[in-house]
């Protein structure tokens, strides 16, 4: 059985529902479940600016890095022209079309932003919180791993001066769920989302 995913990240200008998307990252890739292999598709990376009369949230871009000087550099060294604002963008749903099956290491947050209905949803920060099997301090309970601390689990290096960047978040959740994929701990796991119509 092939499915094909969507594997995605987004950076906004703060935590809230009506905060702006600053940049969102996707990858397509074609599941094979039979063989545990992936195949990448097709990738999908954008930079938006805050929406007009929103304020800088200083602590999101202390952490994403996306000032409005970053945004437009980014946005100028793109072959693609699209939209200013990621609600004016209909292109992601585009590139989404035909995909049912989409992943995020924080999919409950990444969703919130997202103008069209995720039909199966894959976090690979809540399948693995008895994977990974971090102490929380609280009740003798497992905390969400962090990207980095998953990634670490799965033994996939990754680099300080990426994080909290769509794009290399992106790049990161997929080795994530290959791994999942092919570990027999976690495969039935992501076999059983696979296997949702």
């Amino acid at each position: 059985m092939q499915k094909n995913v969507i594997v995605f990240d987004t950076e906004t200008n703060g935590l809230e529902d009506n905060c702006s998307v600053l940049s969102i990252s996707a990858i397509k890739i074609a599941v094979d479940l039979e063989n545990r292999e992936i195949k990448e598709i097709d990738k999908f990376n954008r930079f938006y600016f805050r929406s007009p009369g929103e304020e800088i949230n200083e602590e999101a871009i202390f952490v994403n890095r996306l000032t409005d000087e970053e945004i437009l550099s980014r946005r100028e060294k793109s072959d693609t022209k699209y939209s200013k604002y990621f609600k004016d963008d209909v292109d992601f749903e585009q590139f989404c079309k035909g995909c049912k099956h989409f992943v995020a290491h924080n999919i409950i947050f990444d969703r919130k932003f997202i103008p069209f209905d995720l039909v199966n949803q894959f976090c690979t920060k809540e399948t693995n919180i008895e994977v990974c099997k971090l102490p929380s301090g609280f009740n003798g309970k497992y905390k969400w791993p962090r990207l980095s601390e998953a990634a670490e689990f799965y033994k996939i290096e990754m680099d300080e001066e990426k994080w909290h960047g769509s794009e290399y978040d992106t790049q990161i959740c997929a080795e994530i769920f290959r791994k999942m994929l092919q570990r027999e701990e976690t495969y039935l796991i992501v076999k059983k989302f696979l296997e949702k119509k």
